[in-house]
Parts: C-alpha cells; sequence; structure tokens
C-alpha cells in the first residue's frame, strides 16, 4: 500500500462515516474502521468478502444499490453514483446511509475492476423527516376525520378551508362551501350574535376568541343546533363546532319523559324508592314517605342518603339491610320479584310490604348504575291470607286429631280387649284353682288397664280433642303397658326386662305413651324370632337434656335395605302377617313427632330389632 493510498484512507476515515473499496475481480473489500464501527462490528468481526457487507444491507434496497452501480459502471463512471440504503446494525437496529462511490480502475477492456465508496450516517435525518411526515400526516387525519367541524377563514369570514364533517353534517360539498362566508348560512335570528364577532376581530386583534351556539342552515333547507368556538390568529380565524342537534332534541326528550315519570311517580299508590350503585338512597315519593314514616320533601332526596328501617322477614327474623331486594339487584345486576318484606311503623302497626326490584343499567349495558324498586301495601291481604292460613291449621289440626283418635280407639281398645280375651281363654282351661286365681289377678289388671286408657279416650274427647299432657311417672307407665299385655307375654314366653330408673318423669299425653309402647312391644311379640325364645328390652333414660326411649327385641327383623324407606307408612307391612294392619308404626312415628320427638330403627334379618326414640325434653334438666 502506498504512501497516498494510506493518506487518502486517513483523510476519507476521518471525515466520513466510513470508506469502502471493492476489488470487483477477486470479490474482496477494504471496509475502513469508522464503516465497521457504525454498524456496531469490532476490526475482526467482518472478513473481506464481497457477500459479507452485502449480507447486511436491507433486502428491499439491494436492488437499488446494484441499479444505481450498473447505470454507473454503463455511462462509463463519469458521475459518481449516489444513493441511500438501509443497513441492518449488529443489534438488530436499522442504519440510514448515505452512499457515494464510482469505479477508480478499469482494465484493458474497460471493465471495472475497483470500486470505491464512502457512507456518511443520515439515520438521525430520516427518523426526523419521518416523524415529520408521520406528524404531518397525522395533522392532515385529524382535521380530515374530526368527528367535529373544523375550519380556516380569513377575518371576514370566507371559507378557505373545512373539513369532510361539514359535508357529513351539513350537506354541502367543499366546492360549494369555498364559494361562501361564514355568515351566509346562519339563521337570521343569531346574525345578530355572529356579526358581534366579526365586528370585534378587527379591534381584538391576535388571540381572540369567542364562542356561541346558533341555528345554521343545511344544504335541504333545514337547520342544525351549532356549537361554535372561533379564535384568530395570524389574519386567520380557526374555528371548531359540534353539530348538538341530536343532544338538544335528547335533552328535550328526556325533559319530557322526565316530566311525566315525575307524574306518574307522584300519583302511583305505590311507593317508588332509588338508589345509586353505591346503595344509597337518592330518592323516594310521597307514597313511599307515608309506608316507611319518611319525611316527605319536594324533591324526594334524603340528605343522608340511608334509611333506617325496622324490617322483618315473613318468618318474623330480622332483615338484614345487606339482603334488601335493592342491594340485591346491586350485587347480581338481576331483578328481584315478589319478595314480602314487614315494616314496624312509629304506631306499632306492622305494614305488610310486596317488594319489587330492577336493575337500572349503564349505557355499557353491563354496569348497574341504580336500582328502582316498587313497594305494594299488602298489609289487609296479607292479614286475609293469615286468618285464612289460620283456619285451615286449625280445620286440619281437628282432622290430624280426629284420625289419630279414631286409631288409638281402635288399635288400643282392640290390644286390651284383644288380651282380655286371651286370658278367658286361659281361665277357662285352667287345670287347677291355683292357675286360674293367678289368672284372674292378671284378668283384674287387665281390665283396669282398659278402664284406664278408657278414661284416657275419654279425657281426649273432654278436653275437645286437646289431649292435654301431663306429668307422668315413666317406669310406671311401662309396667302399665308390660301388666296390659300379661297374658300374651305368659302364652308366649316373652322374656322382659326393664331398666327405668325410678326418677325418670316425663311431660306427655298418656293416651300417646300407652299408645306407643303397646305398639312396639306387642310387634316385639308378634315377630319373634320360631327358633328361640323372645326377649323384649326396654330402657330409658337421659341424653343430652332430653329423654329417650328403647326398645329392643331378638325377633326376626327387618330388612331396612329393603323396607327402610316405607317403614313407617301407613298400611306397610313386611312379614306377611295376616293380622297386620300397617298402621302401627304410622300412628307411634306421628305421636311421637306430634310431642316434638323422634324414632329410628336399627335392625338385621334374623338378628332383632331396636327402636330408638327421642321422647322429649327432660323437665329436670337444667
Amino acid at each position: 500500500m502506498t504512501y497516498n493510498t494510506i493518506t487518502h484512507r486517513t483523510i476519507l476515515e476521518s471525515i466520513l462515516a466510513g470508506y469502502w473499496e471493492w476489488n470487483i475481480k477477486d470479490w474482496t473489500v477494504y471496509l475502513s474502521p469508522k464503516f465497521k464501527q457504525t454498524f456496531g462490528y469490532q476490526e475482526d468481526e467482518i472478513d473481506e468478502n464481497a457477500d459479507t457487507i452485502r449480507s447486511i444491507i436491507d433486502p428491499n434496497d439491494m436492488q437499488m444499490f446494484d441499479e444505481a452501480v450498473r447505470k454507473h459502471i454503463e455511462e462509463g463512471g463519469r458521475v459518481p453514483f449516489v444513493t441511500e440504503l438501509r443497513y441492518r446494525h449488529k443489534n438488530g437496529s436499522t442504519v440510514w446511509i448515505n452512499c457515494t462511490g464510482g469505479v477508480v480502475e478499469w482494465d484493458e477492456q474497460q471493465q471495472p475492476v475497483k470500486l470505491v465508496g464512502c457512507h456518511v450516517n443520515v439515520t438521525h435525518l430520516k427518523e426526523a423527516e419521518q416523524a415529520m411526515l408521520a406528524e404531518k400526516k397525522l395533522l392532515e387525519d385529524y382535521f380530515d376525520l374530526n368527528l367535529d367541524l373544523l375550519a380556516i377563514m380569513q377575518t371576514d369570514g370566507k371559507l378557505m378551508r373545512v373539513n369532510a364533517q361539514w359535508e357529513q353534517s351539513l350537506g354541502y360539498s367543499k366546492t360549494e362551501l369555498y364559494q361562501l362566508y361564514f355568515i351566509d348560512l346562519v339563521h337570521p335570528e343569531d346574525l345578530p350574535t355572529v356579526s358581534a364577532f366579526f365586528s370585534q376581530v378587527p379591534q381584538k386583534g391576535e388571540t381572540y376568541q369567542a364562542e356561541f351556539t346558533i341555528r345554521y342552515r343545511t344544504k335541504n333547507g333545514s337547520y342544525s343546533t351549532i356549537e361554535w368556538r372561533l379564535l384568530t390568529k395570524q389574519n386567520l380565524i380557526y374555528a371548531s363546532a359540534r353539530d348538538i342537534t341530536l343532544r338538544i332534541e335528547a335533552l328535550q326528550e328526556r325533559d319530557r319523559l322526565r316530566r311525566m315519570n315525575e307524574s306518574i311517580v307522584k300519583a302511583t299508590t305505590d311507593g317508588i324508592i332509588m338508589r345509586d350503585k353505591t346503595g344509597a338512597v337518592v330518592f323516594y315519593n310521597r307514597a313511599a314517605a307515608a309506608m316507611l314514616d319518611l319525611p316527605e320533601t319536594s324533591s324526594g332526596i334524603v340528605p343522608t342518603g340511608q334509611l333506617n328501617l325496622n324490617t322483618v322477614r315473613e318468618d318474623g327474623s330480622s332483615y338484614n339491610p345487606e339482603e334488601y331486594p335493592s342491594m340485591q339487584v346491586l350485587r347480581n345486576a338481576t331483578p328481584v320479584f315478589n319478595q314480602v318484606m314487614g315494616f314496624m311503623k312509629k304506631n306499632g302497626q306492622m305494614l305488610w310490604m310486596l317488594v319489587n326490584s330492577v336493575p337500572v343499567m349503564e349505557e355499557d349495558g353491563a354496569t348497574v348504575a341504580a336500582a328502582v324498586t316498587s313497594l305494594t301495601d299488602i298489609t289487609e291481604l296479607k292479614s286475609k291470607e293469615n286468618k285464612l292460613q289460620e283456619t285451615i291449621q286449625i280445620a286440619l289440626a281437628q282432622k290430624e286429631r280426629l284420625e289419630q283418635f279414631a286409631h288409638i280407639v281402635s288399635h288400643n281398645l282392640r290390644s286390651h280387649s284383644g288380651n282380655i280375651a286371651a286370658l278367658i281363654n286361659l281361665l277357662d282351661n285352667a287345670s287347677d284353682d291355683k292357675e286360674r286365681a293367678e289368672l284372674f289377678t292378671y284378668l283384674k289388671k287387665a281390665s283396669g288397664q282398659l278402664m284406664q286408657t278408657i278414661a284416657d279416650l275419654n279425657e281426649i274427647v273432654d278436653a275437645n280433642k286437646s289431649d292435654a299432657i301431663r306429668k307422668l311417672h315413666l317406669k310406671t307407665q311401662v309396667e302399665s303397658v308390660i301388666y296390659s299385655l300379661a297374658a300374651d307375654i305368659r302364652e308366649k314366653s316373652v322374656e322382659m326386662s326393664i331398666c327405668v330408673a325410678e326418677d325418670l318423669y316425663i311431660e306427655y299425653k298418656p293416651a300417646y305413651l300407652d299408645s306407643i309402647l303397646l305398639n312396639l312391644i306387642t310387634n316385639a311379640i308378634k315377630y319373634r324370632h320360631p327358633q328361640r325364645l323372645p326377649q323384649v328390652h326396654i330402657c330409658a333414660y337421659r341424653r343430652e337434656g332430653n329423654v329417650w326411649l328403647e326398645v329392643q327385641d331378638n325377633g326376626i327383623g327387618i330388612d331396612l335395605q329393603k323396607y327402610g324407606k316405607t317403614l313407617f307408612g301407613m298400611y306397610k307391612t313386611f312379614h306377611g302377617n295376616r293380622d297386620a294392619k300397617g298402621i302401627g308404626l304410622y300412628i307411634t312415628r306421628n305421636q311421637i313427632e306430634e310431642m316434638g320427638g323422634t324414632i329410628t330403627v336399627e335392625s338385621e334379618p334374623n338378628k332383632g330389632t331396636k327402636f330408638i326414640i327421642r321422647l322429649c325434653p327432660d323437665i329436670h334438666a337444667n
């Protein structure tokens, strides 16, 4: 390399962004250090092959570069080629380069041997140019696409430029508008307002502003209401406006509907309450004020935004304000209908209301803006309904008591009469006086139990079917029932055992307790196991503040998998016994449940059965 070449390269390197030489014959290049730095490469990161430098040229610009070089060569290299290219920086960004070059060496056939060139980084200029063009395009788009009416006019009102919205709103083409003055389309009644503005422009000078709303004539001859804002600057008037015709019409329609709704709300006998989206009460009508003892105001607005109401549900429980229908509507955005709410008025009267609440939605259709609630006074209807329900309940209770009484008479008397008949039969067949005396004793006791049962039934009748509850000594009642079944127990060789505390008393209906014991004990005897002596164990105890009774046997048992769901049904039998009527357990369960108790059963076929009864609360429990 000659001294002149080194000097030449050094000078170019110092004043340019990069310098390069391209040996076309051997397809090698020289790239100056600054050239490589421009694209983020170190001295040893780019080799001397021409394809390497071409590989970092943007593919979209490669054809343009090749075309510039080709044209330069075809013209004999008289004029250097100049082009702008995009290069790919090592970090992936784009670098804009102004590239100038030309052939500096030709062979004997006038073919290019060496091409040299220099680069100037013009990225910042291109970015500034692109930003300026983008801003200009943005301003043009803003002007033309703006939904407002935009205009530039001379100080006398001659229209110079308008955007497309003029044609959309008023129907005139731009050609037609450019023949007009601003004042030409103003409604005659609004001319004084507009003329006053233009008369002030020469006096006010720069930055004179004005705003007014006028009627402007459209191409079809009608007038639109336009809201204008004008500004004078640099001897021009800049105007922006918005067609508010639809808004004015909507406001007028809204006012009309508001007046109509106010009349309806005032005239209705139903209470109307409105809550905003926060739950604050913002309005109530006169009917609501009268119903809920609220102060009447001309506007219906609640100063505190809250209502302190003493409200209850139909079952008498307190109504949590957060569970009011209107609050549910605000939370869930769905209507709530036909909720019954009671309100205790200041005079002590309970007011019953049918409450319906619906949401008022925002324009998006998904957000709740408010909840409107109607209150219908149903106090009189509720009173009639309650009286009707009371009458129905009395009739049902009387019917149920009558049925229970009939079942008790039929079932209990049949048990006692059957026992007496069995004792008489045994008495007739007694083998000696001792046996007859013993049987006669049983007969007297059975007769006494029958008389007691008849007395209990008479007491039910005399008490107007009230089935009077008495304090009973439980062990005595159990023994009394066992005595009434003595003949059957003896005949069937039943082993009876009792485990009942002496101090155990209950408050119960005697006829019911006898019926329960008779049903369970006779069932235990009736369904004894044929291959073993029958055993019946009766146990009573206190637990968890209640008195419990258990009747357990070792009989044939019940298949609960098969019959468990129908065990206590009326006329349900399970063992094919011809004497079974299927009402004993039904009566027993009804009697127990009427007294507030429960009955459950544990049983397995061929192993026996245990009935577990929660009779009633322990009267001695604290």
